[in-house]
Parts: C-alpha cells; structure tokens; sequence
C-alpha cells in the first residue's frame, strides 16, 4: 500500500497513517511470537482488537492531483486488511486465556468419558479378535513393538530380542520409505545399527538403506508421515562419508519429451503450501535411457499435446490454439467443423470423440519401439486414456471408441458384470427364473432377444398400466398394431420355450444351446471390440461350469450363486484376450477385497491350467505374512463363509 502512496498520482495523504499503523501492528506480532502464555495470548488479542483509524480526506480540488483509481485500490486493500482481522477475532481469539481455560474444565468430564469408552471399546474388539484368532494391521505394529521394544526410566529401549535381530542384519534395506509411519519408523530404527537409535554403540555407522520418493506419499490416512522422510533427506548429505544421500534423478521409463513437460507443469501445481514438498529444479526428472528417434521426421512426434475442444460457444484465440515455444504448450485444437453436428452431446462425449480422433490419427503413423532397439508403427494396444476417476467416464469413452471403430478394453470395478453382453444375458436367465420380474424383463425387451424400441415398450407398458410388465406384454400380444402383436407373441413362446429347457438343462448347457440357437455369439463378435464380448460369454459359460461343481443346481441357484459375487463385490474384470490389436490380458483375472479378513488388502485369485480349481496369493508387505492357497469354487467359497465375517 505504501509504495502506492509514494508513486505519481498515489493518495499520499494517506502514507503517515499507513506508515503507523504497520509499525505498531509489525511490534505486536514480533512481540507475539516471542511471548509464551497469557502475555502472549494477551498480545495476540490487542492484535485482532487493533483499532483502524478512519482515512484522510483524499477528496475535493485540493487533492485533483490524486489518481480516483489508485485511491480505491488503497482503500480496499486497507479494508481487506480490517475484515481479516475481525475473521480472526471471531473465529480463534474470540475469548481470552481464562475464558478458554474455563471451557475446557468443563468440557474435561466429557473427555473422560470418551476416553473411557474409547479403551473399553478397544478392550473388546481385542477380545473379539483374540477369540476368532485373527489380527488385524495395527495389532501387527503393535505386538511386534511389544516384542522389539521397552520402556526404563522414561525411554524406549531395545529389548533382548530387538538386539539378537540388531545383530543378525548386516543390511536393512527398505522401500516406499516415504509412507513410513511413526511406529514402523520406532521398529525398523531400534534392529539397526543408526548413530541416533535407542541404545547405540559408539561404533554404530548405520546400516539402513531406505528409498523413497515424498511426491509419491499416498498413506497419510494410515498415518504415515512425511516429515521422517524429509528431515533424513535434509539431514543426509550428497556424498556424506556417515549419511549419504543418493538422489536418483534418472528416468528410464520416458522419452525426454514427456519429462520436459512434466518438468514445466509439476513446479506450477506441486507446492509446499499445498502438497508438504515443492517441485524444485533439484527434483527435475532427467533422461537415463536412450530411444530410437525415427528417420526423416521433421520435429519430434512425440511432443506432448494439449488438445483444446472447441464446443461452439466462442472461438479460441489465435495464440491459444496455435501454443508456444514451451514443450507443454504444444497444442491442437479440434475445428469448429467437427463439432457443429455434434450439438447437444455431453462434454464428456465430445472429449471422448476428440480423444478417438487423435487415437485414429496416432494408429499406424506414430513410431514406437519395437522391442528390439527398432521402431513400428503404434498399434490400439499401445495406446492408453488415463481418466482422474472414472465415474461416468469409462462407459462414456467404451460408447464413443466402438461407435468408431476403435477397439477398447475398459478396466473398471464393474467390469465383467457391467458388460453388456454379459447384463442381456443375465437379465434373460432372471425372466427365465422368474418373469415377473419387470426390469430384467424390460431389459430383454430392449435388448437382442427381444428388439423392441423404447417407444414401443412404452406402448406396451399403457396396455396395463397397473399391473406386472409380463401381463402387459400378454395383452399386447392381441394387441391391434399388428408389429407390436407379432414381437410380443414372438417374445412371450421364446420366454416360454427357454423356461421349460431350463427346467431341464444344466446352466453350463442352457447357455451353449441359447448362444447356439439364438446366433447370440456370432451377434456379439460383428460389435465393436467382439472377440473381447465373445470372450466374456465363453468365461460366463465357465462360471456355469464352476457352479455345476458346488452342491447347488437349477437356474434360481445359479442367480444367487451370481448375485453372491457381485455383493461380495466379487469381480473379474473383462475376460482377458490378446488379439491382433496388442491387447495383453490375461483370460482368467478374479480378483476381490479380502472382507473375511481383518484387512482390506486385495487377494488375487487365478484359475490354475490343470482344472476347474484357482491359486490365490496374497503377498503384500502391510499384512505382514504371505500366503499361498488353493480354493475351488472362489464364489461359492464367499458365499459359504460366515456371515458375520463378510
């Protein structure tokens, strides 16, 4: 404000107030900050209570010479100033250090309680656990603390045990340091041989070789703590001859073109203020490993892209669309003619178009590396689309890639089951079970084996208003409109027909007869990305098959027996194929969260070669053991499992 007031046409009439006010409000926080205790809470609240005087008169012709425009630029930083200083008046200095301390005796009966009820609720979940003999993480950390760990007069010391490991480990080698917590950090320092451990001999030079990266910290809602990382990286130094720190700077995944722009954006949007460490020139990524570069190509195909969507509301300027020198800006943007016949389609769909645009543009021109020190030309499977979430987006980029013609395979939660393909035919064994069932039933409607549009359901649905769908269709099976008679008389016997075979048939043979007949596969494999849908009916056949083992039969158990896996959040992704797109997926890929166990860490579960049976490992480092099992029959395993346990 200051400098304002001393410039060419600045309100000067305001600089010796200014000036006070800064003085005395610089002397209050400086005496603060170095105050403790009522004095300094007595400070802070003359602080907030600071009273603003009101500003000179700037007006009139004795100030013409004051710029209107810089006089209110003043006034409203001023005034910026006074509303922060209320908002922190009113929201943490709003009662002195007698007040406060007067509220937290009340509040102290409260508190107690809570803490009571907090031990005893723990007491009892341990008790529940230690009768069930299962553990959960934290009981892991804690048991192993009690085993490496003691307290004497006040300090933690190493138990005998700790020392016996201390001196069984030559080397402490530990990754993803950065997520350590502070009780993982107590573990692994009190086995090794640091300067600064609990109980270190004189001769100890550290023998821990940690490795880590503080951007790449994602468990702070386990309590892992970034600042053991940091205060090691600022207390190591680069060749120190006891704490050495080796920054690995070096990228062997990217081409330079990919970490230069990265190198541009991260520092803009990676801060300490917002993420607890700042993307410095220190931090940049750098080139480790050489890539073939294609011969007789002007400028680098593999710059790094910003694609701008012109929607029609206004056009981009020339500057924006055209980018700049900066290897991040590098830009193309859609023409408005693409986009004109695309009005009324959602923002999601016309990315999903401009992204299958440029895929279409990239497949058979881009150069990549072979494998084998060459370069061919891109292929769909080498290509990617990494979505921040995928609510609402993957089924919205599956739609727009197929309507052109590019194969996709979408990995998402709902996968297998939220296949189309897959939904018309479970939809069709539920009417099968039971008709009256009216969603299935309209699902097959509208689907393959019914063909009828919206517009006619909805002329069906009028038919019976009140009653089940199922009595509807009946009615217009003698309905006047002799298209919507003929599809629901030929609906209602293809019902019919499938009912009693069910009756009668395995699943297993029920599907291969209904793919059989219908012509079903030889539909699914003419749509986009069909040897991926023929894939997914052939792994659906083997889950009848796998049910046809368990002690259960019939169509009804064969649904529960589905609807078991989808509420054990049970999923198997797409069947996986590799075709001539490049796309590597495995065929058998079951995976699902360990619910009956006392951690949420993922199990994968594979079928094995030699049968119907699956292999499953768990090998992850935070449930603390691994194991190896063999399950048959994984669904019905869940389902048979006790009910409190899921």
């Amino acid at each position: 404000m200051l400098e304002i007031t001393r410039a060419p046409g600045g309100p000067y009439v305001y600089e010796d107030l200014l000036t006070r006010e800064r003085e005395e409000l610089a002397k209050l926080i400086a005496a603060s900050a170095e105050a403790e205790g009522q004095q300094r809470c007595a400070l802070l609240t003359a602080l907030v209570d600071y009273h603003v005087d009101r500003m000179p008169v700037a007006g009139g012709k004795k100030y013409q010479d004051i710029d209107p425009g810089m006089k209110e630029e003043v006034s409203g930083m001023r005034n910026r100033m006074k509303k922060r200083l209320e908002t922190l008046g009113k929201e943490i200095f709003h009662a002195n250090m007698t007040e406060e301390a007067g509220r937290m005796q009340d509040l102290s009966e409260i508190c107690h309680a809570l803490a009571d009820v907090t031990k005893r609720l723990l007491a009892a979940f341990a008790a529940a656990k230690r009768q069930r003999n299962i553990i959960d993480f934290t009981d892991l950390e804690q048991f192993a603390l009690q085993i490496l760990a003691k307290k004497e007069d006040g300090r933690i010391v190493p138990t005998e045990t700790a020392l016996a490991y201390r001196d069984q480990f030559d080397e402490i080698m530990i990754d993803e340091y950065q997520d350590s917590n502070d009780v993982q950090e107590l573990l692994l320092s009190i086995i090794s041989k640091d300067p600064d451990v609990p109980g270190a001999d004189a001769s100890f030079t550290g023998n821990r070789f940690m490795v880590g990266d503080v951007k790449q910290s994602i468990y702070r809602f386990r309590l892992a703590r970034q600042e053991i990382f940091m205060d090691k990286f600022l207390r190591y130094a680069v060749d120190g001859p006891v704490r050495e720190r080796i920054d690995l700077d070096r990228n062997f995944r990217s081409r330079a073109e990919v970490l230069d722009a990265v190198n541009v954006l991260f520092p803009k949007i990676m801060r300490k203020e917002i993420g607890g460490v700042p993307y410095e020139e220190s931090a940049y990524l750098r080139q480790g490993l050489e890539f073939p570069e294609p011969e007789g190509v002007t400028g680098s195909p593999y710059r790094t892209e910003i694609l701008l969507m012109n929607t029609g509301d206004e056009d981009p300027a020339p500057d924006e669309a055209a980018g700049g020198d900066d290897p991040a800006d590098a830009a193309e943007a859609a023409p408005a003619e693409e986009t004109a016949d695309m009005a009324g389609r959602s923002a999601r769909a016309l990315e999903a178009k401009m992204v299958a645009d440029r895929i279409r543009s990239l497949h058979g021109t881009l150069p990549v590396c072979d494998g084998e020190g060459g370069l061919r030309p891109a292929r769909y499977g080498d290509m990617v689309i990494l979505l921040r979430s995928d609510g609402g987006w993957n089924e919205e980029f599956r739609r727009t890639l197929e309507a052109e013609g590019i194969p996709v395979h979408v990995s998402s939660r709902d996968g297998y089951f939220a296949a189309e393909e897959v939904r018309m035919v479970l939809e069709l064994l539920r009417v099968l079970d039971n008709p009256l069932q009216d969603i299935p039933l309209y699902g097959v409607m509208r689907g393959f084996f019914g063909q009828f549009s919206e517009d006619e359901i909805a002329r069906v649905r009028l038919l019976d208003k009140g009653g089940a769908l199922l009595s509807a269709l009946r009615a217009a099976a003698s309905a006047e409109d002799p298209t919507l008679r003929e599809k629901s008389t030929r609906l209602l016997r293809f019902i019919e027909k499938w009912r009693l075979r069910a009756v009668h048939l395995p699943v297993r043979h029920l599907l291969d007869a209904l793919f059989e007949e219908t012509d079903y596969e030889s539909y699914v494999r003419a749509l986009p990305g069909g040897l991926q849908r023929e894939a997914n009916l052939r792994f659906l056949t083997a889950q009848a098959a796998s049910f046809e083992k368990t002690q259960y039969t019939g169509l009804f158990q064969f649904m529960r027996y589905i609807d078991a896996l989808r509420e054990s959040e049970v999923d198997y992704g797409e069947a996986g194929i590799l075709d001539e797109n490049g796309f590597h997926q495995k065929y058998y890929f079951p995976y699902y969260r360990s619910d009956g166990m006392s951690t949420f860490e993922e199990v994968t579960i594979e079928k094995r070669a030699d049968g119907e049976t699956f292999a499953g490992v768990c090998d992850d480092s935070r449930m603390g053991v691994s194991m190896i099992f063999f399950v048959q029959n994984p669904s019905a395993y869940f389902k048979e499992m006790p009910s409190d346990f899921l």
